[in-house]
């Protein structure tokens, strides 16, 4: 992560702990923030709003999993218009 950057956890909710070097999240001011998304009602909410002005996400690349290095390495290096996204399986 460059400097200066955000890392959002979402839905890490159950028991789950990490560890990290703070002397890299201070030496970097990095920021960390964890977010449960919202209620249930706000995700309907958001699906309907998205469904009725028929947004679309901007998709930058298409990426398989086991190709993730080159993913971060377009993150990385700033690369990227839109989201990046994984492919899991076909």
């Amino acid at each position: 992560m460059r400097r200066g950057g955000k890392i959002v956890l979402c839905g890490v909710t159950s028991n789950a702990q990490a560890v990290t070097d703070l002397r890299t999240l201070y030496w970097n001011q990095l920021t960390i923030l964890g977010s449960t998304m919202g209620s249930d009602e706000d995700l309907y909410q958001m699906l309907k709003a998205v469904t009725q002005a028929k947004l679309k996400p901007v998709i930058d690349s298409v990426v398989k999993l086991e190709n993730i290095k080159e993913a971060t390495g377009i993150m990385e290096k700033a690369e990227q218009f839109g989201k990046i996204v994984l492919e899991i399986c076909k």
